[in-house]
């Protein structure tokens, strides 16, 4: 878990000169509206990088809203590392590179793309399937571990076949806290903080101390 704290100004000089439970009020108000403009920010600004979809990466932000009297709201980015499905539109290529459109057990490997704008990498050897459950996904045979051998039918053994590794990119969190969104957060809150704060705070007070 990260954490970010912020001095927001304004607050003190408000309290002194309107009513402190409409000043409350605004500041609940403007830090709804500060969460959600982060949440918004951070997702635009990853997806310039990373060929993400906006709905799976918005699905891994939570935001927390401030309820009447709290004086903070959260976000809350969580999630294992993605699934190389999830980036881009991973292609299934032949033994000589090429898209394959035949069996996604092809002897190639698959292209996926990590990084919006960039090339595809090529994975050698990988395929795209999607399982029993309905997750598709880019998977690998790992040819270092096997399944027991088994007795067939007819009494001959049967050499187990090799697990099954599906293939991951970064996670969420690992994204959202990068070098590149980090300043992308702090001049988020700042500027919609003093850009919404005393506009609500003059909606609820009417400009009356």
């Amino acid at each position: 878990m990260f954490n970010m704290s912020f001095k927001l100004s304004g607050v003190k000089e408000a309290m002194e000169k309107f009513d402190p439970r409409k000043v409350n009020k605004a500041i609940g108000v403007t830090l709804n509206e500060t969460i959600r403009a982060v949440r918004t920010a951070t997702s635009k600004k990853i997806r310039e990088g990373y060929a993400i979809k906006k709905r799976d990466l918005d699905a891994a932000m939570k935001i927390k809203l401030a309820k009447s009297g709290e004086m903070s709201a959260t976000i809350e980015v969580s999630g294992r590392p993605i699934a190389a499905s999830k980036f881009g539109t991973p292609r299934q290529t032949g033994k000589r590179g090429r898209p394959h459109r035949g069996s996604t057990h092809a002897g190639g490997g698959t292209l996926v793309q990590t990084y919006a704008g960039k090339v595809r990498r090529l994975i050698p050897h990988a395929f795209i399937a999607t399982m029993k459950s309905g997750h598709k996904g880019v998977w690998k045979r790992d040819m270092a571990r096997k399944r027991p051998s088994i007795i067939g039918k007819r009494g001959k053994p049967i050499k187990g076949k090799a697990y099954l590794e599906e293939i991951y990119g970064p996670s969420i969190p690992q994204l959202f806290w990068n070098r590149v969104v980090k300043p992308v957060i702090y001049k988020t809150v700042n500027e919609t903080w003093q850009k919404r704060f005393m506009h609500h705070v003059e909606r609820l007070t009417g400009g009356k101390g």
